[in-house]
């Protein structure tokens, strides 16, 4: 039986499918504030369907709605060459009694920064990580990882080295220690790196697409 044609969405049918992502980036995000650390994953397939182009067959809702030719805010510093330690310019650690964990800085950076906004090809490919391997990763990367592997589009049975050794052999270096032990966080830093990606998204689109957006 041959496919049927396919037919372009109507204008109205791209806001629609454009809110719909929104909405749903907000309520991720909410969800993952509150602890369940798994939203990232639906974070970044959200973030994918926004901004994410490649070839005739993957067209961003941003792109589709002619808004992605616009500068998105950036909350990280670059990294520095000379600093031999681990980096994660998005994130900070918040220590408890029980341990410590990753946190999206959201809208309070630790210091002014250099570059607030960015092109898109810049803020895709600038490295917001680097583990104790020297081994760096960008937005892009981070939010493939998310959606490939984690769950955000399906899960594979197999996972990049680099981010298995980030999971099993903590790259990142970080550690708590008390009088009962040391304990490494339960999740990477790309799970509160891949949060605060979205929040960056969530306020680039309100900058430039009020007028699309419902809240």
């Amino acid at each position: 039986m041959p496919k049927p044609p396919r037919l372009t969405k109507t204008a109205e049918e791209i806001h629609r499918n454009f809110r719909h992502a929104f909405d749903g980036l907000l309520l991720s995000s909410q969800s993952y504030d509150k602890g369940y650390k798994g939203e990232a994953a639906r974070l970044a397939a959200t973030v994918y369907i926004l901004v994410h182009d490649h070839g005739q067959r993957t067209v961003s809702l941003l792109t589709q709605l002619r808004r992605k030719n616009v500068e998105f805010v950036n909350t990280g510093q670059p990294l520095n060459p000379e600093n031999l330690l681990t980096e994660m310019p998005l994130t900070r650690m918040r220590l408890a009694p029980d341990g410590m964990e990753y946190i999206p800085q959201l809208g309070d950076p630790p210091m002014p920064l250099r570059d607030p906004m960015l092109r898109f090809k810049t803020w895709w490919e600038m490295n917001v990580m680097r583990d104790n391997r020297r081994r760096t990763f960008s937005r892009k990367n981070i939010v493939f990882h998310m959606r490939h592997s984690e769950g955000g589009g399906h899960v594979d049975p197999t996972i990049d080295k680099v981010f298995a050794d980030i999971q099993r052999a903590n790259t990142m270096g970080w550690v708590f220690s008390n009088k009962e032990g040391v304990f490494v966080p339960e999740y990477g830093p790309e799970y509160a790196t891949m949060r605060q990606i979205a929040w960056e998204v969530e306020q680039t689109v309100r900058r430039h697409c009020r007028d699309l957006i419902s809240n």
